[in-house]
C-alpha cells in the first residue's frame, strides 16, 4: 500500500506542471544615475578641535541647553557613564561651547561641544 502510494504522488507530481513560462528579464537604464546618496548612521567618533567655538555663558541658554541634555539622557537607552553629572549639583561642572552645523535628511540643526570638569578627571 505504501508503494502503490509513493507512486500515486510521483505521477502527481509529474502531470502537475507549470503552464505558464516564466522569462527573466534584466532591464537596465544606463542614463540613470544617482543624485544624492543616503546615509544610514551617522556616526561622529572624533571631535573637531578647530570647530569648537566659544563657551557660552548667557545663563538661560546654559539652562536650556543642561535641560535638552537631562532629556536626552531620560530616554530609554543606555546611558552613557557620565549619568550623574545630575546628581547633587555636579552639572555646575558642565560648561558648553557652540559646534558645527549638521544636515541630516535635509534637518539642519545646531550642534554644541560639551566639558564636563570634573575634579579627579
Amino acid at each position: 500500500m505504501k508503494y502503490f502510494l509513493y507512486l500515486f504522488f510521483l505521477i502527481q507530481i509529474q502531470n502537475c506542471k507549470s503552464d505558464t513560462k516564466l522569462e527573466s528579464k534584466i532591464s537596465s537604464n544606463k542614463n540613470e544615475k544617482v543624485n544624492k546618496s543616503t546615509q544610514d548612521s551617522y556616526l561622529i567618533n572624533s571631535v573637531d578641535k578647530i570647530a569648537i567655538g566659544k563657551k557660552i555663558k548667557e545663563e538661560n541658554k546654559i539652562k536650556e541647553l543642561k535641560r535638552t541634555l537631562k532629556n536626552s539622557y531620560e530616554r530609554e537607552i543606555m546611558r552613557p557613564y557620565n549619568w550623574d553629572i545630575f546628581f547633587s549639583n555636579n552639572d555646575s561642572l558642565l560648561q558648553f561651547y557652540d559646534y558645527k552645523f549638521f544636515v541630516i535628511n535635509g534637518v539642519k540643526f545646531k550642534s554644541y561641544y560639551i566639558k564636563i570638569h570634573y575634579e579627579d578627571g
